[in-house]
């Protein structure tokens, strides 16, 4: 073939490309694409159900939609206001004497490292307003604590034996077999998707993904500055590690872990 054959070919080749980048879309775009054939084709003959159904077509602002942002958000003020001033607060008797420890932990009854790192959510501010629809858990040696937004408490939700923390390990993905092994702390959000789509629709699920990569981004600083060696897991056995939060992994469901290996018991 001589140079100008070849030349032709290289241009015969591009228009080729050029032409089914217009016309033949990847298959991820036609998967998103929703119609009446795609959806009926979906529920009926797939294995699994339609993505676009799941999120990314039902996130979707459009005008004249039935669903949208309110414009109005005093019912959503409110609600939350209420989430943060009334959920896991106790009376005055209601806990007997002597058995607080038996119910929750204070800033001083844990690794100080750590309630430094977690005072922040125990008052109120921005940052304490994205644990509206993400939970903080804290795995704490043998306990699963939640932590209270706008309150110097972390419940104690259960206490695990150590077949369970095993099992809690083993659900970890791509991690050192150190932080498989040797970590006594981890902290894990949870999304709770529902608590913003009762105001904002399916919209509300990426209002909470937001707040949830918010929270994250700040932990891992502040644990950084506190020396407490942080790191993110993004993959796990979901089912697991649900179960042990005891969430129903639909409405309530783990998204990110962060083992500390420099908090030590």
């Amino acid at each position: 073939m001589d140079q100008k054959e070849q030349s032709e070919a290289l241009a015969v080749a591009r228009f080729r490309a050029m032409i089914e980048e217009t016309f033949f879309p990847t298959p991820n775009s036609i998967d998103l694409v929703r119609t009446a054939q795609t959806d009926f084709n979906h529920r009926v003959g797939a294995a699994q159900p339609q993505i676009a159904e799941l999120f990314q077509e039902n996130t979707k602002l459009i005008p004249f939609a039935t669903l949208q942002v309110p414009s109005n958000l005093s019912d959503f003020y409110e609600a939350q206001r209420w989430f943060f001033t009334t959920p896991y607060r106790m009376r005055e008797g209601d806990i007997e004497p002597g058995q607080e420890q038996v119910v929750y932990h204070t800033p001083d009854t844990i690794h100080p490292g750590l309630a430094e790192l977690l005072r922040p959510f125990s008052s109120a501010n921005p940052l304490t307003e994205q644990l509206f629809a993400v939970d903080l858990f804290v795995l704490y040696g043998d306990q699963v604590l939640r932590q209270v937004p706008n309150y110097e408490r972390l419940w104690i939700e259960r206490r695990l034996h150590q077949q369970e923390q095993q099992f809690f390990r083993s659900a970890l993905l791509n991690v050192s077999r150190e932080v498989y092994q040797d970590t006594q702390v981890f902290l894990v959000l949870a999304g709770a998707a529902w608590r913003y789509m009762m105001f904002f629709g399916p919209r509300g699920y990426r209002r909470m993904l937001y707040d949830a990569g918010s929270v994250a981004t700040s932990l891992q600083q502040r644990a950084q500055d506190l020396n407490l060696n942080p790191s993110i897991c993004f993959d796990f056995y979901d089912t697991r590690v649900n179960q042990m939060l005891m969430l129903d992994g639909t409405e309530r469901s783990a998204l990110i872990i962060m083992p500390l290996q420099g908090v030590t018991l």
